[in-house]
């Protein structure tokens, strides 16, 4: 909507005070103009002084060099250097870069003392020590600090999301936020399982694609599988240094295989002696040897 449109009489009016010096706030008063109108019509009559050129500030002298090196040193962070010697971040990081300085340590005492008290969160030690929060945020997780990102899955976890995935129920970033696995993973197994390299963008046709891919559920894929080939293609896990394996856990992931079997390619013929080739599988796989029930391994 277009304002009132500013009669010859006031137009000149305004001409005369902006000859005069008087400022735009008083040329409005008197006028009984906003600001913006005055300010348009002395732009539209030609009154408005042009925008002398910024000064720049030169170039920083020698003690301001040695006082953004002297933060750094302590600890600050760029954009609090900047803040402080009013300059820009991007000439403070130039500077740090030509002087070559490395990155200070971090105080590795205070900030786990401050962590065990549970008075702060990470991103408050960061705030209050003016630390780089990705810093602080990998020093936590080295230390144990910090969840990481997607659960560990377990067997029973594998199984079902295979399952999801030959079955077509979803796609691979909803399976995944399902069993709050990676999406990289999923993905992963998708192409493998459905032997796809390129999937549609849909969720009404989820895993489908234009390109050859294996069959949905229920399809016995490639007959009987040995309970070698099964835990190759079926159990992707491996043993951390430290963690202890026994034979509970053996049987466990066996058994939970041995469901996966049913459901991929049905019931084996014998599914005791396929139980114990799956444990033997099992522990082959984890460079472990099967013994009695009461020995356990540290790999």
């Amino acid at each position: 909507m277009m304002g009132k449109k500013s009669s010859v009489e006031v137009r000149a009016e305004i001409e005369r005070l902006s000859r005069e010096g008087k400022t735009q706030r008083e040329i409005a008063a008197r006028a009984s103009l906003c600001i913006d109108t005055v300010r348009t019509i002395q732009r539209a009559l030609g009154l408005r002084r042009p925008r002398a050129a910024m000064r720049t500030r030169g170039p920083l002298s020698l003690q301001e060099k040695k006082e953004i090196a002297r933060l750094y040193k302590k600890g600050w962070l760029i954009t609090s250097i900047g803040k402080r010697m009013r300059l820009t971040r991007g000439t403070v990081a130039r500077h740090i870069k030509r002087m070559a300085l490395a990155p200070p340590g971090l105080p590795e005492e205070k900030l786990l003392s401050m962590r065990r008290s549970g008075l702060f969160t990470q991103r408050q030690i960061a705030r209050r020590l003016k630390l780089s929060y990705r810093r602080t945020f990998r020093f936590f997780r080295s230390h144990g600090y910090a969840r990481p990102r997607c659960r560990r899955l377990t067997a029973a976890d594998i199984v079902a999301i295979d399952a999801a995935i030959l079955q077509r129920n979803a796609s691979a970033s909803a399976i995944a936020r399902k069993f709050a696995a990676s999406y990289r993973y999923v993905l992963q197994r998708a192409h493998k399982l459905l032997e796809c390299e390129r999937f549609l963008s849909t969720w009404k046709q989820p895993l489908e694609s234009y390109l050859p891919s294996a069959r949905p559920l229920p399809a016995i894929r490639r007959g009987e599988m040995t309970a070698q080939a099964f835990v190759e293609n079926f159990f992707p896990f491996s043993v951390r240094p430290g963690v202890v394996i026994g034979d509970v856990e053996i049987d466990v992931a066996a058994r939970t295989l041995l469901e996966g079997r049913k459901l991929f390619s049905g019931p084996p013929e014998n599914s005791e002696q396929y139980l114990s080739d799956l444990r033997v599988a099992v522990a082959a796989h984890l460079n472990i040897a099967p013994g009695p029930a009461e020995s356990v391994w540290v790999h």
